[in-house]
């Protein structure tokens, strides 16, 4: 096992173990936890290659509803088309999710690694945000090291930025 691997298990535990955001769910206790994974979000069992050339930073996967209805898996959807299509235009090939990990060359993961609880479809807390990206979001970058950065939505973006103190607009940085 490499150590990065073994970094990247330490990561997902550390996620199953949280229960810092109040409002949100854990996959690891959503459904007693049977549909929780060992990635450390639902979109990394989709794309999860921890060597990649970009990670793509959503907002959050969802809800607890959704997670129950989809097995804990991703599944081909009309906005998994669109944004496979539009990696696809920038020279990044991927295969849309089919409930068995692939490794491609892409990271996805998102900003809020917890679920909404029920069917709730509010916009996250910056607390939320905050935290994970503390505590998760942070580490992920650092440890796939990247030569991109792909942000889905203000929100990832933001997420992003705040996470090393960047504000908009500022210089590139490189890790």
């Amino acid at each position: 096992m490499t150590d990065k691997l073994r970094d990247y298990e330490t990561l997902v535990g550390a996620r199953k173990a949280c229960f810092r955001c109040e409002g949100l769910v854990n996959p690891s206790v959503c459904a007693g936890g049977l549909f929780d994974s060992s990635d450390i979000g639902v979109w990394s069992s989709w794309q999860g290659d921890l060597n990649a050339f970009a990670i793509v930073v959503g907002q959050d996967w969802g809800n607890e509803a959704g997670f129950k209805r989809q097995s804990g898996l991703d599944k081909p959807s009309p906005t998994n088309t669109l944004l496979k299509d539009l990696l696809e235009s920038a020279g990044l090939q991927i295969s849309l999710p089919s409930g068995v990990p692939h490794r491609d060359e892409l990271f996805f993961t998102n900003a809020i690694l917890c679920l909404k609880p029920d069917r709730d479809q509010k916009s996250p807390q910056s607390q939320w945000l905050a935290n994970c990206s503390a505590h998760f979001l942070k580490p992920q970058i650092e440890l796939v090291r990247p030569a991109l950065v792909i942000c889905l939505g203000e929100c990832a973006y933001n997420a992003v930025l705040d996470t090393y103190g960047i504000r908009p607009g500022q210089v590139p940085f490189f890790l």
